[in-house]
């Protein structure tokens, strides 16, 4: 008899490594709106994440569904952009969801679980389009959001609330996330990656993702996992 749920654990860890990248230098675009512990855990794969493999992998699917629908009947749309950012001692890397090339606009296509206490914009998607932007050498930007309960459900930002069709970039608040990497990639070249939470560099902050921090460190007994947890 199948195991189901030995099984789809199973299927859904074999896509970990797309989560996090353990040299002190790149950093997902994803990811660079977190706070620095927060960007600082995730980075190097320090997050207990069982639970948002499945989260993360249903958001892809219907990402997925949607790029292949619009293209269609959009075909002048470019979809899943890889992006890469060369700053100096760190690098920005990601995949642009849709990008407009003749109107120079990236389209960020998020999925929800749905609108309780939700108000488009959310920050780190902001932050996350910034460097979709840079890399792209565009500076128009445009979210959606779909609800995972009803497809057909979505909001979109600017809305139509707003006398703005689309946002431009942002130079400073971009200077400010590469300034932010930078300080996580200093801290990791100096002391290497923490191997228990008291070796993390960057305290908590009041944002959600570290009052519901929960931390998973390698294990220390396996060979491949100690000469990866701190070195370099």
């Amino acid at each position: 008899m199948i195991d189901f749920q030995e099984t789809i654990t199973s299927i859904l860890a074999a896509d970990n490594d797309q989560f996090y990248a353990r040299d002190p230098e790149t950093f997902f675009a994803s990811q660079i709106g977190f706070c620095p512990r927060q960007l600082y855990v995730n980075k190097l794969g320090l997050v207990e994440n069982e639970t948002l493999r499945g989260k993360y992998k249903i958001a892809n699917l219907i990402q997925s569904y949607f790029e292949k629908k619009i293209v269609a009947q959009h075909p002048k749309l470019e979809t899943s952009q890889s992006v890469r950012v060369d700053e100096g001692p760190i690098q920005l890397s990601g995949q642009c969801t849709l990008f407009d090339s003749e109107k120079g606009i990236v389209y960020g296509l998020k999925v929800r679980n749905g609108w309780y206490q939700f108000s488009p914009p959310v920050e780190r998607h902001i932050d996350q389009l910034q460097v979709y932007m840079r890399g792209m050498d565009v500076n128009r930007w445009k979210l959606v959001y779909v609800s995972k309960n009803d497809i057909g459900d979505i909001r979109k930002w600017p809305n139509s609330n707003t006398d703005l069709e689309y946002v431009k970039f942002n130079e400073g608040r971009y200077t400010q996330l590469v300034q932010k990497a930078t300080a996580v990639r200093d801290q990791i070249w100096t002391d290497g990656i923490a191997s228990n939470p008291n070796e993390i560099p960057f305290d908590k902050c009041e944002c959600y993702f570290c009052s519901e921090e929960s931390l998973k460190f390698p294990d220390p007994t396996s060979t491949e996992d100690a000469s990866s947890a701190t070195q370099l």
